[in-house]
């Protein structure tokens, strides 16, 4: 049984192998905006397809099914309306709603299923390529798709993420664990990638990928914040008198890249920085007040209140 209680605090900042890798892949990235509640847009454009995602919920999908196809499809619509709506400045499902042809349940009803197939399509694509994009205020109801719905739905379906570094949750109720996840758990540490957690298991990899999937099922395990590094965009503040550069090297370089356009991954990448030292070098020239941050407040937050 493992007990309810907050994850404990760390003074060592996480170390991962993140910097040896590009933009990570959608799912973990997806995976990643939900989990940790974080509102932005993805856009696949390979696809045309568009995800919105608000505070850990997926408000809506565009580009894979039309909306007007699933409300005719349900009856709640006819065929010869779609044009008069399309012609209309409002989106499609507020002018039936606003027009009293459906009801605000019928409208989250054919939206979240909206959602879904196009997350059941993408579940059967291989390149996956996308953009993220600032959060978009939509009109209510939004399909609402709870994270945890579709996060069981990839475990069920993919491949785990083997670059994926997890770090024990908060957990809220007690749950029980079989013996091979709690020999898994125990070199978890926020710092391994599941590759190399897999390996320090000693489990067969077919155990090991068993006990993987019910940690992060029963919610025992959660992604770091270390992607966090990805909408994070620094800006130098002026020199005066009571502000001088860094004395550590690297620290020295990594605020020459500092330059208000590049985010904190891709300074990292250019610097060829671990995740650990590039968190440390962050925060280190926050406090020193030698940068502040001009995109990603939110995630930054989430990194300071965490070391």
């Amino acid at each position: 049984m493992l007990p309810a209680s907050p994850r404990p605090a760390s003074a060592v900042p996480p170390t991962a192998d993140l910097s040896e890798r590009g933009d990570p892949p959608f799912w973990e990235m997806l995976s990643y905006l939900v989990t940790h509640k974080i509102s932005r847009t993805v856009v696949l454009s390979a696809h045309q397809l568009t995800l919105y995602v608000r505070e850990g919920k997926i408000e809506a999908a565009s580009g894979y099914r039309r909306l007007g196809d699933i409300l005719i499809q349900h009856g709640w619509i006819e065929a010869r309306e779609i044009d008069l709506a399309l012609a209309s400045p409002q989106h499609l499902g507020q002018y039936f709603l606003l027009q009293r042809r459906i009801s605000s349940l019928q409208l989250r009803t054919a939206l979240r299923q909206q959602v879904r197939e196009a997350l059941d399509y993408l579940l059967t694509q291989s390149d996956l390529s996308y953009a993220l994009a600032p959060t978009q205020v939509l009109p209510v109801p939004t399909a609402s798709v709870e994270g945890s719905d579709f996060l069981a739905q990839i475990l069920d379906r993919q491949p785990l993420a083997l670059g994926t570094v997890y770090q024990l949750a908060r957990i809220e109720q007690d749950i029980t664990l079989s013996p091979r996840s709690w020999q898994l758990l125990r070199v978890i540490n926020g710092r391994r990638a599941l590759s190399r957690v897999i390996q320090a298991s000693g489990l067969p990899p077919k155990d090991a990928d068993e006990a993987v999937r019910t940690l992060i099922q029963s919610g025992a395990v959660e992604q770091t914040n270390l992607l966090s590094l990805r909408f994070i965009v620094p800006k130098r503040l002026p020199l005066d008198s009571t502000k001088h550069p860094p004395g550590n090297l690297r620290a020295n370089l990594f605020l020459k890249q500092v330059d208000g356009q590049q985010n904190v991954w891709e300074i990292q990448a250019t610097l060829n920085l671990p995740a650990d030292e590039t968190i440390t070098i962050l925060l280190s020239l926050y406090r020193d007040r030698l940068i502040e941050v001009v995109q990603g407040q939110q995630e930054f937050d989430q990194i300071l209140h965490a070391y």
